[in-house]
């Protein structure tokens, strides 16, 4: 479908926000609340066993909320038919996820292209 990364980041930037009906908060929200999610638990679990491994609880419940995610990921891995090595590709998914997502600001400064065309700008709602 893409032949490069730049094909792919300008082919699938045009849809995040579009599916939020152009809504600004609604977007913002969810993609802070999904990168908030996916990584505070696996950058706590590094920086609190390098600077305070003296707080096992906190490594407890952090390697707890990275089980929960990997165990989540193998089941969408699963029921796709996804390899199975994807599931410890997650921090490099949501990352790339999260990158695409925020294509939101070429949508609003009217400068995403597709296939060498300016998108139009789009009609933002804030709500």
């Amino acid at each position: 479908m893409f032949r490069s990364f730049t094909q792919a980041y300008q082919g699938l930037s045009r849809n995040p926000f579009a599916a939020f009906d152009c809504r600004i908060l609604p977007f913002l929200f969810t993609w802070l609340w999904l990168g908030y999610i996916f990584f505070r638990p696996l950058i706590e679990f590094l920086f609190t066993g390098l600077l305070a491994p003296q707080h096992q609880e906190i490594l407890l419940l952090d390697a707890i909320a990275i089980l929960e995610v990997l165990v989540l990921w193998g089941l969408v891995i699963i029921y796709f038919r996804f390899p199975g090595y994807l599931i410890m590709l997650y921090p490099v998914i949501i990352f790339m996820g999260v990158i695409i997502a925020l294509s939101v600001f070429l949508n609003l400064g009217g400068k995403a292209s597709w296939k060498g065309r300016t998108l139009e700008k789009p009609t933002i709602r804030w709500i």
